[in-house]
């Protein structure tokens, strides 16, 4: 249980935990299981200690170990850390410690997670759950969170619900956001991006850098790990796969088969014929199936806010997948502007943009995330909402997400990288949305031929849908509408 999990405190909090021990401090001890890589360097400016795995992107063939020799060499402090970890990918916490200082933070989307709390005695608890937190110090949900979470329609309707931060079920506890950091001295989360203006670049411009980042990251984890890739008929996975088909034999190819999903359905039927033509084999893993109460029991006190929907598909595929491969799942929603033509005035807003509606404790965490980022996001030129998809969506679910299949798998996304989504944030937004012209490009950039295949293809009303919106786009009407509703709309 808790595989690919840490916890950090006190060792009067830890004793009878059985795990991998390295001392932070004469206060603190890190407790890691068995299966989460660790790393460490010391020099004369501070420590590092990195939980997880690191990419770099523009020198592949680094490992850990090389990665966080050359950060603490050339950091002096915080900001000059966060600026290093510009061009790096994987999904890793990093704890950099100085003489009297100590920071934690995370991968761009927090995949690996960051939750902490501070004890009426002073002490403080770092976890990569909260329920760890919570099982040490005995804390229980707060009403108010059962009241206004956990008893929502949203919670119990939406199979892929999530919280949004950095508040949690617990009261004592808080979850580190992606793009701050926490400064453990301070018991504060800082914002460190954007910090910079950003500047609007042709398609044309940033395609082949695109191109060049996402096949060295992908290069750079298949040179320490073999790699599984799921294979749809979506944007995500075509990317992936014309990355890797120059040398796709070296790669395990598949797709689950669960839910509405049938050996007719899209899903299926376009990869498998681009993946018969290439002549590499495509695995179809059967996971339709329900766990069953010893199992329901493991995921649900593995992992904080566990999916039943999950559950079931991990039950099913926990002796089916493949050992020791990284699973690679890009998410790329927030190059696309997944929350595009949405206006936002207040927290109420953004529930509703997430399918929240007016459970009081999601207003209250976004309305505190709307406070606290508005001007910094939008004074850098940066679309609101574009940076909410990626610190709360991705942030809350995709990092729940990914501590529910630690049990299976590893997670890699090669799209997880501050340097990537800045290229494509710069790019106008009508080469993002309707056709995905840019995402095309960069497909077209490394194997042509697979654009040969539908992507996404539409049915009935949702065809008749992507049809008019496709066409607004071509007439460079969309903007024009978007932008004209919300000056209406402000009046």
């Amino acid at each position: 249980m808790y595989d690919r999990q840490f916890i950090i405190a006190p060792g009067k909090y830890l004793k009878k935990l059985d795990w991998e021990k390295i001392i932070i401090s004469p206060e603190l001890e890190l407790k890691t299981h068995p299966s989460l890589e660790t790393s460490e360097c010391v020099s004369k400016q501070g420590r590092i200690i990195l939980l997880g795995y690191i990419l770099d992107t523009s020198n592949p063939e680094l490992n850990n170990r090389q990665i966080i020799e050359d950060l603490i060499n050339n950091s002096h402090d915080i900001n000059s850390l966060c600026k290093l970890l510009y061009k790096l990918s994987g999904r890793f916490v990093i704890i950099y410690i100085t003489i009297n200082m100590m920071y934690m933070l995370h991968d761009l989307a927090g995949l690996r997670s960051i939750y902490w709390a501070q004890t009426v005695e002073g002490d403080f608890i770092f976890a990569s759950q909260p329920s760890h937190i919570a099982v040490v110090m005995k804390y229980k949900y707060s009403n108010y969170a059962l009241k206004y979470f956990i008893q929502t329609d949203y919670f119990k309707k939406d199979q892929e619900y999530w919280f949004p931060g950095p508040l949690t079920l617990y009261k004592e506890i808080t979850q580190l956001l992606p793009n701050h950091y926490l400064d453990v001295n301070n018991n504060t989360q800082i914002r460190f991006w954007p910090n910079k203006l950003k500047y609007y670049n042709s398609p044309e411009a940033i395609v082949k850098k695109s191109v060049e980042i996402i096949k060295n990251t992908i290069r750079s984890a298949s040179l320490r790990y073999e790699l599984a890739i799921p294979i749809t008929s979506g944007y995500d996975s075509r990317i992936v796969l014309a990355a890797t088909s120059h040398d796709s034999e070296k790669y395990y190819y598949y797709v689950c088969l669960y839910g509405d999903t049938s050996k007719k359905s899209n899903d299926i039927v376009i990869p498998q014929k681009i993946l018969n033509k290439m002549g590499v084999k495509y695995n179809i893993i059967d996971c339709n199936g329900k766990m069953d109460d010893e199992y329901m029991d493991y995921y649900k006190n593995n992992c904080y806010l566990a999916h039943n929907y999950y559950g079931d598909i991990a039950y099913m595929l926990k002796t089916k997948y493949p050992a020791n491969r990284l699973d690679v799942r890009g998410v790329s929603e927030t190059f696309r502007s997944f929350y595009f033509n949405k206006t936002v005035r207040n927290g109420q807003d953004l529930a509703n943009i997430a399918r929240m509606g007016d459970g009081k404790l999601a207003i209250k965490s976004l309305q505190k995330w709307l406070d606290d980022s508005t001007r910094i996001i939008q004074n850098n030129n940066y679309n609101l909402l574009d940076i909410f998809y990626l610190e709360q969506r991705l942030g809350s679910w995709r990092s729940i997400s990914a501590l529910e299949w630690d049990g299976i798998r590893e997670l890699f996304d090669p799209f997880n990288c501050r340097y990537l989504l800045d290229l494509m944030l710069s790019v106008d937004e009508r080469y993002r949305i309707g056709k995905h012209k840019l995402f095309k490009m960069i497909i077209t950039e490394m194997n042509p031929t697979l654009l040969d295949y539908p992507i996404n293809p539409d049915r009935g009303i949702k065809k008749v849908k992507r049809i008019i919106i496709n066409l607004l786009n071509e007439l460079d009407l969309l903007l024009f509408l978007h932008t004209k509703y919300k000056s209406i709309y402000k009046r």
